[in-house]
Order: structure tokens, then C-alpha cells, then sequence
């Protein structure tokens, strides 16, 4: 019986991502950024500890300006005003961070250089993850965050562990042997230097491109950039069109903002209409004695009407 109600669960959770692709491809896209900052971390104590300039005290300054790199971003994360756009600030912060780091380690020869790689390639890493939990917790139904979040674990990180193996196969058989049979002077050697190390430093190169590339990639989701749309809008509410009562409450708890006076239980008992004006009319709403739903272009404003509020409003029935 308990296993039955565990396979529900966790069925019902898949079911939920099915119909929020917004929200399952923001995972996907998670999930092929871990693929390759994976790669990034089995392959960064290879080259910080053969490559030429760097060793054990090298690998720990730049893990020591990754960690206050992080503490900076979550500072900023804490005092920042809300973005305009959530989603864009998660594909920035992710392109940024794709687009300076493995560079810079790939074509750094100095400590300097691959410090200063590694805070860039993480300040804006604490703003993707704040925006991103809030629009998985504002989006999500609080009942079924639980299982959703069980199944986004198992989509997102299940490629940490491919991205481990990928990252020691290619240094040790792939990039490695190759800038070993470079000859001296080589375009390659030019680049990335020779020794121990410099085959890592190629393989960062080369992830360079793959994290900008799955960046812009997902960035064109249409279904992601919706996840900017209200509940409302995005149920494409219609002039005169009938919902349940259930059906508002829970676009109304939603978007969090329930009039704490209005008692959900009275709510739900009420006959209920949506209404929003085909012209001339700055808003629409959705009512009955108990709550109104009024909906600005700024967002939804919920009260507990009066009989002299109502009054202002036409086309009620």
C-alpha cells in the first residue's frame, strides 16, 4: 500500500512538468549547465596542479576568491531590488558566468588571471539560483513542491556524476595526448602552453563554447520566457468565460496575494464569475460577495467588497 502511494506521488510529480514545460525546461537547462560545470570541476585540479605556474597554494587562492566571489553574489542577491525579469536575469547570470571563466582559465598563464576568472565566473551565480527558487516556489502549488522538487533533483543533477567521468576521460585520453604530439611553436602550444596541464586547459577552452552554447540555446524557450506571464494571463482568461470557484481560489493563493479577511471556505461556496471589459476600461475582475479578484497591468489587487464598491462596477451579473 505505502509503495503504491509513493509510486503516485512521485508519478504525479512528472505528470505536474508535463504540463509546466516553462518550469521542466529551466530544469533541462539547469541540468545541462551542471553537465558541463561538472566537466569544469573534475578537469580544474588537473590543470591548477600540473600546469605550469600553478600548484597546491595557486588551486587554493582561487577556491578561496570562488568562495567570497559566492558570499559577494549573495549579497547582492539580499539587496538588489526584484528584477524586472526573473528569467532573464537566470540566462544572464549563467551566460555571464559560461562566457569569462573557462577562458580565462583556459588562456590564463598567471594566478592572477585565473582569480580573477574564477570571481567572475561566480559572482552572478547566487542571482540565477535566488531568482530561479522563487519562481519554482511562486509557481509551484505549496501541496505539490514537495514531489516536484523530488523529480527537478533527479532531472537537474543526474548529469554531475556523467559530467564527473566525462571530465577525467578527456583530459587523461583525449586532450592531453594530443597537446602531447603538438610540436614545439604549434598554434596550439602558442595557446594553451605546453607540459602537463595544457591539455585540461584546452578541454576548458573547449567547454567555453558549450556553456555558451546551451545558454543561448535554451535562452530561445518560449515556453520558459512565459514563466514571466501572471497565472492570469497565462490561463488566457477571457471576457464572460466561468471558472470554478476552486479554480480562482487557487490562482488567487497562487499569486499570493488572498485577502487575509476573506474566508476561503465562504469563498468556495459562492457562485463566482470572471469579468474583464472588452474596451474602455483600465481592468477587469473576478468576484462574488465574499472576494474580488480585480486585475491591474501591473498585477492583481484581491479586496473584500463592499455593497459600495460594487456599485462602481458594470457589467456584473
Amino acid at each position: 500500500m505505502e509503495e503504491g502511494i509513493f509510486a503516485y506521488l512521485c508519478w504525479s510529480g512528472i505528470v505536474y512538468l508535463r504540463t509546466e514545460r516553462g518550469i521542466f525546461g529551466l530544469i533541462l537547462f539547469l541540468a545541462a549547465i551542471n553537465l558541463v560545470a561538472s566537466i569544469y570541476d573534475a578537469a580544474f585540479p588537473a590543470m591548477m596542479l600540473s600546469r605550469k605556474g600553478g600548484n597546491e597554494t595557486v588551486m587554493g587562492m582561487v577556491n578561496a576568491v570562488i568562495g567570497i566571489a559566492t558570499l559577494v553574489g549573495s549579497i547582492l542577491a539580499s539587496v538588489l531590488p526584484k528584477p524586472k525579469s526573473r528569467v532573464r536575469v537566470i540566462c544572464n547570470s549563467l551566460l555571464f558566468a559560461m562566457s569569462f571563466e573557462n577562458f580565462m582559465l583556459a588562456l590564463g598563464r598567471t594566478p592572477l588571471i585565473w582569480c580573477i576568472g574564477g570571481f567572475l565566473g561566480w559572482i552572478a551565480i547566487p542571482l540565477m539560483n535566488t531568482n530561479l527558487d522563487v519562481i519554482l516556489r511562486t509557481r509551484i502549488p505549496l501541496e505539490m513542491q514537495g514531489r516536484v522538487y523530488s523529480v527537478r533533483n533527479s532531472f537537474q543533477f543526474f548529469t554531475i556524476p556523467i559530467g564527473y567521468f566525462l571530465g577525467g576521460f578527456l583530459v587523461d585520453r583525449v586532450f592531453e595526448p594530443m597537446m602531447a604530439a603538438q610540436k614545439k611553436g604549434s598554434f596550439l602550444i602558442r595557446l594553451f602552453g605546453d607540459g602537463k596541464g595544457s591539455g585540461a586547459a584546452a578541454l576548458f577552452f573547449v567547454i567555453a563554447f558549450v556553456g555558451i552554447g546551451v545558454c543561448l540555446w535554451f535562452r530561445r524557450d518560449p515556453h520558459i520566457w512565459e514563466l514571466e506571464k501572471s497565472l492570469y494571463q497565462e490561463r488566457g482568461l477571457r471576457v464572460g468565460e466561468m471558472m470554478t470557484n476552486e479554480e480562482i481560489l487557487r490562482i488567487a493563493m497562487e499569486q499570493s496575494a488572498v485577502d487575509a479577511n476573506c474566508l476561503a471556505e465562504d469563498f468556495v461556496k459562492q457562485k463566482t464569475r470572471l469579468y474583464i471589459p472588452k474596451s474602455g476600461r483600465t481592468h477587469g475582475g473576478i468576484w462574488n460577495c465574499r472576494l474580488h479578484v480585480i486585475l491591474f497591468p501591473t498585477g492583481p489587487i484581491l479586496w473584500r467588497p463592499s455593497v459600495k464598491s460594487m456599485r462602481g462596477l458594470s457589467g456584473i451579473t
